[in-house]
């Protein structure tokens, strides 16, 4: 099933065209043409960062009523997250990238900490609440790592 909203489809689709267009239309510098495939490339990783949380939200909206509270600290961090991706992209400033990046490291002692605490919750979840805690950790996993993969690719284009 896919879970990038529509419009985030169009919008993709909107600016790989654009690329192609751009890249195919004028005689780009090896500087611009660089710049070009790193949109492309950050491009590319929103739409599965859509995919993924999508897949979170999804899962955390399977929980039963008395597992989504150990949930909560998770679907903080993603919120948190996407939230300063959303202002250091708008900005491109070296501080806002920095502090994004720091932020979404998925091996973090927060993240570390985080995961510990939510591992005990499931440890004291009743079996059926266990799996469907598992599978949302899984997909936090997934999602966090494709946030900070896009912080690393805004940091190393400000570097």
């Amino acid at each position: 099933e896919n879970h990038t909203p529509a419009a985030v489809a169009r919008l993709g689709a909107s600016i790989e065209d654009f690329c192609a267009r751009l890249a195919s239309e004028n005689q780009l510098s090896h500087d611009q043409a660089l710049r070009l495939q790193r949109l492309r490339a950050w491009l590319h990783t929103v739409r599965h960062i859509a995919e993924a949380v999508g897949e979170f939200a999804d899962a955390l909206a399977a929980l039963s009523p008395d597992a989504r509270p150990s949930a909560g600290g998770l679907s903080q961090w993603l919120q948190n997250n996407i939230a300063l991706a959303a202002a250091a992209t708008a900005s491109m400033a070296q501080d806002d990238i920095e502090k994004f990046h720091d932020s979404s490291k998925p091996h973090s002692d927060a993240v570390h900490k985080l995961r510990e605490d939510f591992a005990a919750a499931i440890d004291k979840s009743p079996a059926p609440d266990k799996l469907a805690l598992s599978v949302l950790l899984d997909d936090f996993d997934i999602a966090a790592w494709l946030i900070h993969r896009i912080s690393k690719l805004e940091l190393r284009s400000v570097s």
